[in-house]
């Protein structure tokens, strides 16, 4: 009984290492988001787009709003979450990203990049571990869920 606890201690402690040590190319330290936005027009949608993250993300995360460019549909953004690492036993890790708006009549494409976490909050780590990616792709996510939800929240087309 001893001997097989043991043997899935090991395990466990196997996978989670693979975990940490499974690099992620640079091409994929990304995290890119699309959708439509079909009831309304393109100045409507960047208006809006930039009220949310002046909403979501400047005032809770400490985010800055880098570059605008209304004509075009373009935003840029200089972000900051607070990520949670197992790997870091739980502890806070600051991480810095940039975002990337685009707005091309109903679409609007996302690209969050450039990760930067601060383990022990002032040591700067460029995460290439899968273990890290997911956890900030995670926030990421989230971010493009409820600025989606956000402009469509008052679409016909949604039950």
């Amino acid at each position: 009984m001893k001997k097989n606890v043991f043997v899935l201690l090991l395990v466990a402690v196997f996978m989670f290492s693979c975990g940490i040590i499974q690099v992620v190319d640079s091409e994929n330290r990304c995290y890119n988001s699309s959708f439509k936005v079909s009831h309304k027009d393109q100045e409507v949608i960047y208006q809006e787009t930039l009220e949310w993250i002046s909403d979501n993300l400047v005032n809770s995360y400490g985010t800055e709003i880098a570059y605008t460019d209304k004509e075009n549909g373009k935003i840029s953004v200089h972000g900051k979450v607070s990520c949670y690492p197992m790997v870091n036993l739980g502890a806070e890790a600051p991480t810095r990203f940039n975002l990337k708006v685009t707005i091309k009549d109903h679409d609007v494409d996302l690209r969050f990049d450039n990760y930067v976490m601060f383990l022990d909050g002032y040591n700067k780590h460029v995460p290439k571990q899968k273990v890290y990616i997911d956890e900030i792709n995670e926030h990421m996510m989230n971010f493009s869920y409820q600025l989606s939800t956000y402009l469509n929240k008052d679409n016909p087309d949604n039950y």
